[in-house]
């Protein structure tokens, strides 16, 4: 049965789990692509990178920084600028548990659903603070 000359490749490992996990990830916090922190170095003196969170994927327990692709850097507009620091002004406070400073940083950014994301997980830590030893690190448990 078969042939000698037909091959079947499939592609494996922890490069290609992540890819499929960040994939999937996009629907999650509502952005078109997800790239992680190996490609970020790669791509950011080209590209304009918004730093999105930091995840744990099902298998793994090393966290991984993710990033949204915004735009080509020459191509970016003042206002995609602006909105990614001031996103990340946000994270900033989100990262230090300053979650109330955070929350209204986001609220800034009122267009933008990834920030609307981030109200929603700073009211919920608000209302039910998590334990001491919580290192903010979200868990990508589906693809």
């Amino acid at each position: 049965m078969g042939s000698r000359r037909r091959f079947d490749y499939t592609a494996i490992g922890d490069t290609v789990n992540l890819a499929s996990r960040l994939e999937g990830a996009c629907k999650i916090y509502r952005v078109p692509i997800l790239i992680g922190e190996s490609s970020a170095i790669l791509v950011r003196r080209e590209l304009l990178l918004r730093e999105v969170d930091v995840v744990r994927v099902v298998g793994k327990t090393t966290p991984v920084r993710i990033y949204e692709i915004i735009a080509e850097k020459e191509k970016a507009t003042p206002q995609e600028e602006e909105r990614v620091r001031l996103f990340e002004e946000a994270l900033r406070f989100y990262r230090e548990k300053a979650w109330p400073e955070a929350k209204i940083r986001f609220e800034l950014l009122r267009d933008d659903s990834l920030a609307r994301l981030y109200v929603h997980r700073c009211q919920e830590i608000i209302e039910h603070p998590p334990p001491p030893d919580y290192d903010g690190v979200f868990v990508l448990e589906s693809k």
